[in-house]
């Protein structure tokens, strides 16, 4: 008993001293990691944080600048295919939610409704001047519809790309998959950032498609520890967030474009009948988004699953075009 006791307690201090070890080696790589991948953009001062913003393309006091919100879970670096390719025409920023990116951990709770504030704090703080043409992906959506029913003045037109619908805690099939249930998972993968382990798997947590159409993405940035316990926390006050878009007034006839997806990847969990129901309620639920404007249209993705930006972005930079075009 002696023996194993002994045997027990050196366990313990061999543990406690391994992930010691870790949280050191994983604070000093991650302060090299800033330096090595420097932020393509500006670090933007809005309160007691400060948000990463990348803004190109030039300014056209004609037209107004376009700004992207990324996926939950997704940042600035997934607009990669789209933003090049904007900046040609138009002055075009993407953001690091706070926590994600080179951004850093923002204010709790981290509603959509907070998220919109910061964003609009971010753009006044930078000096990139309004209107705006909003561009949100799933999640983001909740950002920009929020953006534009605060701001409306600020804001010339909306583009949502397969948006979170604000009901969908309301509908049973689709209720399992964005409920927020998941987020216990990033108290994990938090614990196992502080220690240095998910720097070890690196490019191991880049989703396929996004490894073959972005092979230079940031992964060493992105999944830190900040960035999951980012994702717990909008996780977390999902509900909140939804019940906020669904106070919203009305769009009015704000030009308005909702892109949704042509292949359904979006439910591939869930049993063929099931998966069949949640894409038929889910695609329901794009053509009446589209509908809170007088002149909203639907758009149709049709080689892309969930993640459009970055399986098609042609059509988001088409749409940007023309959106554009009819603001002149």
């Amino acid at each position: 008993m002696w023996l194993l006791g002994k045997l027990f307690i050196g366990g313990l201090v061999f543990l406690l001293a391994l992930g010691v070890i870790g949280f050191i080696y994983e604070t000093v790589s991650s302060r090299s990691d800033v330096k090595r991948y420097p932020p393509p953009g500006k670090l933007v001062d809005v309160g007691e944080y400060k948000i990463h913003l990348n803004c190109t393309g030039q300014f056209n006091a004609e037209q107004p600048t376009i700004i992207l919100d990324a996926a939950g879970g997704l940042a600035s670096a997934d607009w990669a295919l789209v933003q090049p390719s904007v900046a040609e025409f138009a002055r075009v920023c993407s953001y690091d939610r706070a926590g994600y990116g080179w951004s850093d951990s923002g204010s709790i709770p981290r509603t959509s409704q907070q998220i919109a504030t910061e964003l609009h704090t971010l753009l006044l703080n930078a000096g990139e001047k309004g209107p705006y043409l909003l561009v949100g992906h799933s999640f983001g959506g909740h950002t920009v519809r929020l953006f534009a029913d605060q701001y409306a003045n600020d804001v010339a037109g909306m583009i949502l790309i397969d948006t979170r619908p604000e009901d969908m805690l309301d509908i049973p099939v689709l209720k399992g998959l964005g409920d927020g249930s998941g987020s216990n998972k990033f108290v994990i993968l938090s614990l196992l950032s502080h220690l240095g382990v998910t720097r070890l798997l690196d490019t191991a947590l880049v989703p396929p498609n996004f490894q073959e159409h972005l092979p230079d993405y940031p992964a060493i940035i992105s999944y830190q520890a900040k960035y999951f316990d980012a994702n717990r926390n909008e996780a977390l006050v999902i509900a909140q967030s939804d019940e906020q878009v669904k106070r919203m007034g009305s769009l009015n006839n704000m030009p308005l474009a909702v892109i949704r997806h042509g292949v359904p990847d979006l439910f591939a969990s869930l049993s063929p009948q099931e998966s069949e129901q949640a894409e038929s309620v889910w695609q329901e639920s794009q053509e009446r988004i589209a509908r809170s404007s007088t002149i909203g249209q639907t758009i149709v993705a049709e080689e892309s699953g969930h993640f459009i930006p970055i399986e098609q972005p042609e059509i988001v930079i088409d749409t940007i075009q023309e959106i554009l075009q009819t603001l002149k």
